[in-house]
């Protein structure tokens, strides 16, 4: 768009009224959705790795992955202190041994089935967490 155009759409820009449905996120929270497309991002970048579309895995040390340092980040707050924290702590800890496993498998030669097979595990796995994630965020919303 050119920039003499930019005034005129902004005074006529209306937002989707159904954006005005959304609930926002309290901005204390608002780190929770941002681990959250993290930890979908590492799940799409391993089930690449595991396909063949990617030469190396991402970090496989949960404490090293963009997820993992949240998580390390909020233990010590009130969130970290709920049950559904330790239910995504302990889901992340298991992905993650998931993909150490089969990334130690693709290491010995690739197998398409059981490469889809740990794929399908590990959306498994992240659609668990993503749920307790949400869980922790409804408590987010103001």
């Amino acid at each position: 768009m050119p920039g003499e155009d930019l005034p005129a759409w902004s005074a006529a820009w209306n937002p989707d009224p159904a954006w005005a449905l959304v609930a926002s996120v309290a901005p204390r929270k608002r780190s929770l959705v941002h681990a959250a497309v993290a930890h979908r991002a590492w799940i799409a970048a391993m089930a690449s790795f595991l396909l063949g579309g990617r030469r190396v895995p991402p970090l496989l040390d949960p404490h090293r992955c963009r997820f993992g340092r949240w998580l390390d980040s909020e233990r010590s707050t009130p969130l970290g202190a709920t049950t559904t924290f330790e239910q995504v702590d302990q889901l992340h800890r298991q992905i993650h041994d998931r993909a150490d496993r089969a990334s130690a498998q693709e290491a010995t030669g690739p197998n398409v089935a059981d490469a889809q097979a740990e794929v399908n595990e590990l959306h498994r796995l992240r659609d668990d967490l993503l749920e307790q994630m949400n869980l922790l965020l409804q408590d987010a919303v103001s």
